[in-house]
């Protein structure tokens, strides 16, 4: 029997620790980190070199940090899981006659391969919302139910103690509403970031601060609901205390435990309202969520049973609350580490080389120097009135410009060649692109000026096809060129989109 509780206690504290890791995968952004399943990168075992990548894998999808933070949540599922079916053996072998245990940990083992699917259809639903939310919720049923087999089988070893603890007829009503308010606000959390992210796709370099204010009725849901909680929470400790004629040890010390829970929430919701989304925050305001509903579980069973667990047991406890305050002290410190790295991965952008001098005309006969150009994350792009791509590039980058109309971090450039056939126009081209502000420069110069650029800067690039009017080029803010980007390459477009998220966002 000790053999099952262990059992069941490991597999217990690893799925909160999957929990954990995979709230770490989604705020340090590695949710795709494979974009397969289930090998990575169509290996067992993921890259290390883009050598290694297979040739059907757009290399654009490649980032050696998000890969193994993803391949290393499977890792952990995948062991996880062996630990679930584990415990299922065990139970079969010494509870066949205590259904209470049996069939849920039957049930579990039967949970965590429907996990490992859901898993896989997270990934080719590219983190649809839902689905991910499912699938969170999913893992957060499954350590409930180990953590109510465990509860069950040390009751099953005092079946005959005599009840002693008088409750309030009442309190497991409370108890249950609680978890099911608490419940309630968990999904809401989820809807609240999944609203975040659709958000953020479409103002991807708004602030933090910007993304919640558009998040809307969710967003004020999930305060009011969270009002509730802490609300109810304090009722229900001061009524399982207060109102009890004898309150088991374990119940004061579970009571307690929730209320520091709910205290840290609150300092959580401050910090997001006042400085955003800190990405640290987030991973345990989520993680915080279900280790309170596991509390609320322990303090249920107990009132329901009316008893103390064995003694034992309860010496056990004070370990466990050191144990697990170290345990949050190393997973904070291993979390700010995986998304310090995650969000280095996105930024290391290559320095492919520095823009040369130069000095154009604007329409409005004012010149344009590179100087005018730093300061500023920019998109430049090289047009030709006598190039049949020039229109299409030219939507395109209109396009782009549309995307990032609600941000002044951004700023376009086009650079007019002119030929013998076909003079420029700037004030007829400036027109037909219809610009309501200054982010989008359209400037020109003599022909020789011009081709010097073009070549000085198209050179750096290591794609031919990249060249001329197919290539956009992306400049960081001290004039240096960051990428290269195809206009008519949907890979190349994602992967500008995601370079320009990166450079754009960096604090100045």
């Amino acid at each position: 029997m000790k053999s099952f509780r262990y059992s069941a206690l490991l597999s217990m504290v690893a799925t909160y620790l999957l929990i954990f890791i995979g709230g770490l995968v989604r705020v340090s952004g590695a949710g795709l980190g494979c974009p397969d399943w289930p090998k990575c990168f169509g290996r067992w075992i993921p890259p290390t070199s883009m050598d290694q990548l297979p040739s059907h894998i757009d290399p654009g999808q490649f980032n050696i940090t998000l890969a193994w933070i993803e391949y290393g949540n499977r890792l952990v599922g995948v062991t996880v899981g062996l630990l679930i079916v584990l415990t299922a053996i065990f139970a079969i072998r010494y509870y066949r006659s205590h259904p209470r245990i049996l069939w849920p940990s039957l049930f579990t083992a039967v949970l965590v391969a429907f996990q490992g699917w859901l898993g896989g259809v997270v990934v080719t639903s590219e983190l649809h919302p839902y689905i991910v939310s499912a699938h969170l919720i999913l893992a957060i049923a499954t350590a409930l139910l180990l953590l109510y087999v465990l509860l069950q089988s040390y009751y099953a070893e005092s079946e005959a103690m005599v009840a002693e603890l008088i409750y309030p007829a009442a309190a497991r009503n409370w108890i249950v509403g609680l978890g099911a308010l608490t419940f309630i606000q968990i999904i809401l959390g989820t809807q609240v970031r999944g609203r975040l992210e659709d958000i953020s796709a479409v103002y991807p370099l708004a602030s933090d601060l910007q993304w919640l204010s558009h998040v809307g009725v969710v967003m004020d849901a999930h305060l009011i609901v969270g009002v509730l909680v802490a609300l109810f929470t304090a009722f229900v400790a001061y009524g399982v205390i207060r109102l009890s004629d004898k309150s088991a040890v374990l119940v004061k010390q579970a009571v307690w435990l929730l209320v520091a829970l709910v205290a840290a929430q609150i300092l959580g919701g401050i910090l997001f309202i006042s400085y955003g989304l800190p990405a640290i925050v987030q991973l345990f305001h989520l993680w915080i969520s279900t280790i309170f509903l596991g509390v609320l579980l322990v303090v249920y069973s107990v009132v329901s049973h009316a008893r103390e667990l064995p003694a034992r047991f309860q010496k056990s406890v004070g370990r466990v609350i050191v144990a697990g305050l170290v345990l949050a002290a190393l997973l904070t410190t291993g979390g700010f580490a995986v998304i310090k790295e995650a969000e280095l991965s996105r930024t290391d952008l290559p320095v492919l080389g520095q823009l040369p001098e130069f000095t154009l005309r604007q329409a409005d006969g004012s010149n344009y120097a590179l100087n005018d150009l730093k300061g500023l994350v920019s998109v430049l792009d090289f047009a030709s009135t006598g190039s049949p791509d020039a229109n299409g590039m030219k939507i395109e980058l209109y396009d782009l410009y549309q995307r990032y109309a609600h941000s002044d971090l951004l700023g376009f450039v086009t650079i007019v060649k002119p030929t013998e056939a076909s003079p420029v126009d700037l004030g007829a081209y400036t027109d037909s692109l219809q610009l309501t502000d200054n982010r989008w420069i359209v400037a020109t110069g003599p022909k020789d000026t011009t081709d010097v650029l073009y070549r000085e800067v198209f050179r750096l690039a290591d794609r031919d096809d990249v060249a001329g009017t197919n290539g956009f080029v992306l400049i960081d803010r001290m004039g240096r060129i960051r990428g290269f980007y195809r206009y008519d390459s949907d890979s190349d477009i994602t992967r500008l989109n995601r370079d320009i998220a990166s450079l754009a966002r960096i604090p100045r």
